[in-house]
């Protein structure tokens, strides 16, 4: 008898937790409200998640414009100093270029200073060669 009131008493736990494992993945029907509600927490959900993403993928192309931004400003003060710097050697070849041209003239005038300092000395002797000439041919 003991053997059977044990038996039976295992017999009747083990069905009690059997039958509460069978009770607690039985389906559970909702109502129109309950569908309601979790339909509008998962759409909540739903938008949060894509403003957040949003909010990541503006950070990002914000992040992105300022960097090119950036960029843009180091590349037009390079381009400024470049143009400086070409200025600068423009105004100095201008100037190098001027200082040649009159150096040049400068040149020109000292070879027709020379040219006419030559002619007039070549006058100078045929008249002191007349002059001779005639002071010899009077004697």
């Amino acid at each position: 008898m003991k053997i059977n009131r044990v038996f039976l008493t295992m017999t009747i736990s083990g069905l009690t937790l059997l039958s509460g494992e069978l009770f607690g993945q039985e389906h559970y029907e909702m109502s129109k409200t309950e569908h309601q509600i979790v339909d509008s927490v998962q759409t909540a959900r739903h938008e949060q998640q894509v403003k957040q993403e949003q909010n990541e993928a503006d950070a990002s192309r914000l992040s992105d414009a300022r960097a090119a931004q950036k960029e843009t400003k180091a590349r037009a003060k390079e381009t400024k100093a470049k143009a400086k710097e070409t200025q600068r050697i423009d105004r100095e070849a201008s100037s190098a270029a001027r200082e040649a041209k009159m150096a040049l003239r400068a040149e020109k005038r000292a070879q027709k200073a020379r040219k006419d300092a030559d002619k007039q000395s070549r006058k100078a002797d045929r008249a002191k060669n007349t002059s001779d000439k005639n002071t010899s041919d009077n004697n």
